[in-house]
């Protein structure tokens, strides 16, 4: 094919043009022209991105737990490529980071530990043993095994199992426990009070370790012969009597080992069962119990190896401060310049863990290599933002998502939470076919503007949706009501290395990295520059709780509803009984579950409290005459006698439009709370009683009305003086996502606080505070 030379030098500039933003990160310098997102098409590089995966998940690092060298090393590397690329520091006192103090000490172990028996080598991951506390670092022990039973030196009490025995320089094997163990249960669960054991000053771990190293000892092996059941690999003792560990002077190792390891060592005849072997390892017990030390060489060589490094970080250390990554590309616009888009992933990981390595390339290394890529295409592009884009590198994520949240709270170099407009959160985006965008659909306005010009393979593989908090650094700003994108690919069986040892580089795929990348790169440069949609959007914050408001569906009518009704036969007395009878696992009694005909009682209160019990109800919906307890609309004088009956096995009653008599009958006999639905008319005696007795009202709640529920809700609450009886009673569910949301903003508006209202959880009995609000916390006061 021929081609002209004109079309020769069209094809050259726009391939010129292209190579611009995908520079090389090594490339000298060179001039770039300001890159307009209209005029050309940035691009991530999935390969690229790859490449940052296996740097931060090398080995080396360890894991990149918050607080180790690992991470350390991982953040000032991170800070190093945004300086080179151009990026500007936005940490804190004009520098790349951001001090996090991790409150939470912990014990940080480097290294892989080892236990051989001869040949046989043991592992930790099988529990086969568990490396203590108090050994020393970098310690390697080869030595023969010397049994010593229970480690007792106690000749003024008739037995030193040390006395025939020479420990120096050899692997002392201890038995947990005291002697008298023998003829007392330890795992004996009974109250009777056991007698005083007259070895107790010499049977807690710390003194059996202690007294190991005094005689020389180069290592001790505890061994429980009955350990708890699952049998545990802590590395600390169960029998501490409140002792500190031993500190040494010299290299000690303390190992906890299985019932395997100890065969191992003590049972060198092949020919011995292992029935056999215990039955001597009781019988020895026994002797020791009387005094008669069973101390020998046990005839085996063992081979140890500690941790490489023991760390501690606290408070007390001064060594407790994470760091957060932080760089910018500051905003052009003078007046949109203080608006942030923010981006990032948490950089740390779960370090090391019995002795391997959690490299952690998909979580998260991912997510950050992913935000890096996008900060380097920007900045080497000379891209001109109207507002001001934030990269992150978070700290402390798997601590409890501290990097993000600090950040939040306590934001540095002049940011403004409630200036962010948008968060792209990158959290394992490695692995997979699809990515789910919780939060993107919160705010469709501002998810127009990120969906546009995006390649068609990236939009198609994006799985957007409304969302809320989680496991993740994109908790802390979308419950500030900022429009914030928790990006994960998927499925979620696709990340099949979750928090293992597997989960290493060579296993990332550059082409569902590049497509997270892709997205969030011309999601940012939309933003960037968008003028013609508000990105601040008006009460932001109410309307995003108002979406996270769980209403509590009180009304069994309807599909979905969290209350039901049992279903029983109305005209049926002697089925009823039977039925009740028949019952052999009764469930448990729960207001949320009800009856609705009283009918068929006829007035028998036993039967109703044997069937609430059988049936598991704990709720009466009162609606009309049932010709015992309640007629012509008034509670009769057997209705208000058996009320107290109900009210003593906390079942509840709840009037569906009762009449005014009815309600005032209540009102005067009740002690307990109960609930009334459709009753408005409020006259101040009836408010006073309603106060005193804790009464609920439930305010009808039509999702195509909202203003006739505000309406409602703001007389309740001003004839009342608060809203602590007040509880929203849905009449439909047809759309009521978006009419609670309504309802939500325009209560706010009217001067209502959250807590009046609700919040997004259910209330559950484990909670330590009773919540509160309209929408579902104030049922507790009936539960």
């Amino acid at each position: 094919m021929i081609t002209s030379r004109c079309s020769v030098g069209a094809v050259l500039a726009l391939v010129l043009q292209l190579l611009i933003p995908v520079a090389s990160v090594c490339a000298q310098d060179t001039e770039v022209q300001d890159v307009n997102a209209a005029d050309v098409k940035l691009r991530v590089d999935g390969d690229r991105i790859k490449g940052y995966i296996e740097w931060m998940s090398r080995d080396k690092l360890e894991g990149r737990k918050t607080l180790t060298r690992g991470y350390r090393q991982a953040a000032d590397w991170a800070a190093a490529n945004f300086k080179k690329w151009g990026l500007k520091p936005a940490g804190e006192d004009g520098t790349y980071f951001q001090n996090v103090v991790i409150k939470r000490k912990f014990t940080y172990r480097a290294g892989r530990p080892d236990l051989k028996v001869g040949k046989h080598l043991f592992l930790m991951e099988e529990e086969d043993f568990s490396v203590h506390d108090a050994s020393t670092a970098a310690t390697s022990v080869k030595a023969e095994v010397v049994f010593v039973g229970y480690g007792i030196s106690a000749p003024d009490m008739g037995l030193d199992e040390y006395a025939d025995v020479n420990v120096a320089g050899n692997i002392a094997l201890v038995l947990t426990g005291s002697p008298n163990d023998v003829s007392t249960d330890r795992r004996d669960d009974s109250n009777q009070e056991k007698p005083p054991d007259p070895w107790k000053d010499y049977v807690s771990d710390q003194t059996k370790i202690k007294t190991a190293y005094e005689k020389g000892a180069a290592a001790v092996l505890l061994h429980d012969i009955n350990p708890p059941e699952p049998e545990s690999s802590g590395r600390r003792s169960r029998d501490s009597g409140g002792e500190e560990d031993p500190k040494f002077e010299r290299n000690f190792l303390v190992f906890t080992i299985s019932g395997r390891v100890c065969r191992a060592i003590m049972k060198t005849d092949s020919r011995e069962s292992v029935r056999g072997f215990q039955r001597r390892l009781e019988q020895m017990k026994k002797d020791i119990s009387r005094k008669k030390a069973q101390s020998q060489l046990a005839g085996t060589k063992v081979q140890l190896k500690g941790y490489d490094r023991v760390e501690e970080y606290s408070e007390e250390k001064g060594n407790n401060k994470g760091r957060n990554v932080l760089a910018k590309i500051e905003g052009t616009d003078p007046e949109l310049k203080d608006q942030y888009i923010v981006m990032g992933g948490h950089l740390d990981h779960l370090g090391m863990q019995s002795g391997y390595v959690y490299n952690g390339a998909d979580d998260n290394a991912s997510g950050t290599a992913a935000a890096m890529e996008v900060a380097r295409v920007l900045s080497e592009a000379d891209f001109k933002p109207k507002r001001t884009i934030i990269f992150a590198c978070w700290t402390g994520e798997e601590l409890g998502l501290l990097g993000s949240k600090h950040y939040v709270s306590k934001p540095c170099d002049g940011v403004s939470i409630d200036r962010v407009v948008t968060y792209f959160n990158l959290d394992m985006v490695g692995l997979g076919e699809k990515i789910g965008a919780p939060g993107a659909l919160n705010f469709p306005s501002i998810w127009d503007v990120i969906k546009r010009d995006q390649d068609d393979d990236v939009i198609s593989a994006i799985e957007p949706r409304t969302g809320g908090p989680g496991g993740s650094d994109h908790s802390a700003f979308i419950t500030k009501g900022i429009e914030s994108l928790a990006l994960m690919t998927q499925p979620w069986s696709d990340h099949p290395d979750y928090h293992k040892p597997e989960d290493d580089a060579a296993k990332m795929d550059p082409e569902i990295l590049r497509k997270s990348g892709q997205f969030v790169l011309q999601g940012t440069i939309n933003l960037a520059n968008e003028t013609k949609v508000n990105l601040i959007i008006e009460d932001r914050q109410a309307l995003y709780d108002g979406m996270q408001l769980y209403v509590e569906n009180i009304n069994p009518e309807l599909k979905d509803s969290d209350w039901s009704i049992v279903n029983i036969d109305s005209t049926d007395q002697d089925k009823l009984r039977w039925r009740v009878a028949s019952v052999e696992d009764k469930p448990k009694r729960t207001l949320d579950k009800g009856i609705k005909d009283l009918r068929v009682f006829a007035g028998d209160m036993e039967l109703l409290l044997a069937a609430s019990e059988a049936l598991g109800f704990g709720r009466v919906d009162i609606h009309g005459s049932d010709g015992a307890w309640i007629e012509k609309g008034q509670l009769t004088r057997k209705g208000r006698y058996d009320l107290g009956m109900l009210e003593e096995e906390r079942i509840v009653v709840n009037l569906l439009s009762p009449s005014l008599p009815l309600l005032r009958a209540m009102l005067n006999r009740a002690t307990r709370p109960f609930m009334v639905t459709g009753y408005y008319h409020l006259n101040k005696r009836l408010c006073e009683q309603i106060n005193e007795k804790k009464v609920l009202l439930g305010v009808k709640f039509d999702p195509q009305n909202v203003d006739g529920c505000v309406e409602r809700l703001g007389k309740a609450k001003a004839a009342l003086g608060d809203s602590d009886n007040l509880v929203l009673y849905v009449t439909s569910t047809e759309g009521l996502d978006e009419a609670k949301r309504d309802l939500y903003v325009r209560l706010i508006k009217k001067g209502w606080k959250a807590e009046e209202i609700g919040s997004a959880r259910k209330w559950r009995p484990r909670d330590k505070e009773r919540p509160t609000g309209i929408s579902a916390g104030n049922l507790s006061a009936l539960r």
